[in-house]
């Protein structure tokens, strides 16, 4: 290897071991607390109920993403009408005490966020329809390849809950629980 090659592989893997330490030292020095309340108040946007949210923590390897544990997130108790006809929602209630998101790297360079994998694991998750309702206890949910191709209204502060879920939703999911219950039968 001659010696021009060797300054501009030596150059490279410092600059490449730069731009990583750079990566590292902003998920460490990023104030957690900032972004737990950043992901409540989005949570909160998008799904119009009242999120309590535990430790947030963030991580950039092997992929983007954030944990978040010890987390509850219910539909105002308040909102008796049923939500957009998309879903009938009346209500939904989680006890979480997971959550991982991973993202994708490159949409995040284009200031978009697409969400590859989403694993929650908790004691609750509750769903109740005007007619119906799902209740899982001790329940595990993984979440991927998330799609929708339009963007979410932001209807008002009073929308029923599941109101700014898009209508064009499309993912796959695997779930497990120890105790089902649909329609109040086991």
């Amino acid at each position: 290897m001659t010696r021009r090659w060797r300054k501009i592989l030596m150059l490279s893997l410092g600059l490449g071991g730069g731009f990583l330490l750079l990566l590292g030292l902003t998920a460490v020095l990023m104030p957690q607390d900032g972004v737990r309340q950043m992901v409540g108040q989005q949570l909160r946007l998008s799904t119009g109920a009242e999120v309590s949210l535990g430790e947030a923590s963030l991580r950039l390897l092997p992929k983007p993403g954030i944990r978040l544990s010890s987390s509850r997130i219910h539909s105002a108790a308040a909102a008796r009408e049923p939500g957009p006809a998309a879903t009938g929602v009346r209500s939904f209630s989680l006890e979480l005490e997971r959550l991982d998101v991973d993202v994708a790297m490159l949409p995040l360079l284009r200031r978009a966020i697409s969400i590859e994998r989403l694993a929650a694991a908790g004691s609750l998750l509750q769903i109740e329809w005007p007619d119906d309702r799902l209740v899982a206890k001790d329940f595990s949910l993984e979440i991927t390849d998330l799609v929708w191709s339009e963007a979410v209204d932001s209807p008002g502060a009073e929308a029923p809950p599941g109101a700014r879920i898009p209508e064009d939703l499309v993912f796959r999911f695997t779930v497990g629980c120890a105790e089902l219950e649909v329609g109040g039968g086991r």
